[in-house]
């Protein structure tokens, strides 16, 4: 087995601290940047980052492109392109580095590419993948609520749908950030991690009732049955005992949070797969929601408002990120502006 490199790992944990700090990135795009670099090393072998030379990035580009992911298919264009961005930077910020700017030039990041061709196939723009919001209704509606677990999830998919809140907020949300008279939710970056450290507040968009009945209720429930207080989550994790056989089983919640994503990840993908409808995560929700926007916003105000509550400065954040129309939305709206067109005919 390989030893790993052990100034590779220090100067590997400057670089991360960096990213948190200075460039005040999110936990999850630092923990991308390490998956790429950790790739790389392995690719050259642990060696020390001084030995860098402009072999390394020909070597690193040729694995990418054989490389396969857990599915075994090779891994997309886009992947790729993403792990040569991270080692980029990494090697730019290296290149001014106490016994490392005599050994790699600012320039060698610049290697880390790949051909122009295949840069502009990673750079295009797909069309969204997202429910409408029917579906997602009709999803939630089909979830079974007679165990604990049960409605903590369905109350999960209701709050998702109805604020579209990203999934490390929700992980991480207290019972005392929403306030049931208000119909809001306070995004305090001081026990919230929010996207940017963003303080902000939510108040709910889909005024649907059974969905605010399944929140609500839960969090009644966790307030009057299991004697949680504001400072527990309003999403506990699941709590861990033994049956009678010695083996563990997971039939109530705990006055935790969980420490990761997934399993609020796997709850909206099995909503949905109940259903055999596509595999949707949290995030297609955002799409959805301003989508919505799309067709309920009449003013200017109206859709400053929208976005402001998802928490964005711009709204051509939320319209950039989130409102692109997928192609088939595009032809039909234009046949909609032709025959309206048509109808008024624009040669008189």
């Amino acid at each position: 087995m390989t030893k790993r490199n052990s100034d590779n790992t220090r100067i590997k944990v400057k670089y991360f601290a960096y990213l948190r700090g200075p460039q005040g990135l999110a936990e999850t795009t630092v923990e991308k940047a390490a998956a790429s670099l950790t790739l790389f090393e392995t690719v050259m072998g642990y060696k020390d980052f001084k030995r860098h030379n402009l072999s390394w990035p020909e070597r690193f580009k040729e694995v990418l492109g054989e490389r396969t992911g857990s599915g075994g298919a090779t891994l997309s264009v886009s992947t790729q392109s993403n792990h040569m961005r991270h080692v980029r930077s990494f090697i730019k910020w290296l290149s001014d580095k106490p016994g490392y700017k005599s050994r790699i030039g600012w320039s060698d990041a610049n290697y880390y590419t790949l051909s122009r061709k295949d840069e502009r196939v990673a750079a295009a723009q797909r069309d969204p993948i997202y429910p409408l919001l029917g579906q997602a209704l009709k999803a939630f509606r089909s979830m079974p609520s007679m165990t604990e677990l049960q409605r903590r999830d369905r109350a999960i998919i209701a709050f998702l749908i109805m604020t579209g809140a990203r999934v490390k907020a929700t992980t991480t949300l207290k019972l005392k950030r929403v306030s049931l008279s208000e119909k809001t939710v306070a995004q305090d970056p001081r026990d919230v991690e929010t996207k940017g450290s963003k303080t902000f507040v939510t108040a709910f968009y889909i005024p649907v009732p059974d969905l605010w009945d399944a929140l609500s209720d839960w969090i009644v429930y966790l307030y009057e049955e299991k004697n949680f207080g504001p400072e527990d989550p309003l999403f506990p994790k699941n709590g861990q005992t033994l049956d009678e056989n010695g083996n563990f089983i997971s039939e109530t919640v705990i006055r935790a949070h969980w420490s990761q994503t997934g399993s609020i990840r796997q709850i909206v993908r099995n909503a949905f797969l109940r259903l055999h409808m596509p595999a949707y995560g949290p995030h297609s929700f955002r799409h959805m929601l301003t989508h919505v926007a799309l067709d309920v916003c009449k003013t200017p105000r109206d859709l400053k408002a929208w976005s402001q509550n998802f928490g964005h400065s711009d709204v051509m954040t939320t319209l950039s990120n989130y409102g692109k129309l997928t192609s088939r939305e595009q032809i039909e709206q234009m046949q909609v502006l032709y025959l309206s067109g048509c109808a008024t005919n624009p040669t008189d």
